[in-house]
């Protein structure tokens, strides 16, 4: 129990990082745009393998996913491989038997649920951004609603920990690319074409 327990975090916080410095290659272009190929490909197959294994990572997941893709936030070639894999790993396994007796299945009210928080979460970051408001850029409405799902016995608190390491890793990324272009000199940022947040 500990060790799935241990996995499943730090597979979130894996996948947290990975996403971000995907996002950062192509927001800012402070880091290694082959590197985001790679880690589209590892994020996508472990997310796909969480959603298809893991119930509970499936309505999370799939929640993050379809949120940013509501609010368009899939937005470069890297991210586009990370949701096909994700979704065609669960479709593959329900229409193949390679695990004999699997059946994908989702309750559709928490999936609602937190599909609903992550489209507030990113329209308050985009308006924080928009607007240098730092405050509205810290997306809590979906940390609330793992939290709440944990009380109510829907997710073991095992998830919350897993999301706030998904979380975590995220905002160090950040902080990590800020660090980066601010040690570039101004030749290296023009010639990677880095943009200053």
């Amino acid at each position: 129990m500990l060790e799935r327990a241990l996995i499943i975090i730090l597979t979130y916080a894996f996948i947290g990082g990975g996403l971000k410095y995907i996002d950062q290659v192509y927001d800012i272009h402070v880091f290694d745009d082959s590197i985001a190929w790679i880690l589209s490909v590892l994020c996508g197959l472990l997310m796909g393998t969480l959603i298809a294994l893991d119930s509970p990572s499936a309505i999370i997941l799939l929640g993050i996913i379809i949120s940013v893709g509501i609010t368009r936030k899939i937005d470069n070639p890297p991210f586009y491989i990370v949701a096909l894999l994700s979704i065609i790993i669960p479709v593959f396994l329900n229409f193949t038997s390679i695990i004999s007796d699997y059946e994908f299945g989702i309750n559709l009210i928490p999936l609602t649920f937190i599909i609903t928080s992550g489209i507030l979460d990113e329209f308050l970051d985009e308006m924080g951004d928009r607007k240098k408001i730092k405050a509205l850029t810290f997306r809590p409405f979906m940390k609330i609603m793992v939290l709440l799902l944990c009380i109510f016995n829907i997710f073991s608190y095992i998830y919350f920990l897993a999301f706030l390491a998904f979380d975590l890793a995220y905002i160090y990324v950040t902080w990590y690319s800020h660090r980066a272009v601010k040690t570039m000199t101004s030749l290296e940022r023009k010639g990677r074409g880095v943009i200053v947040e």
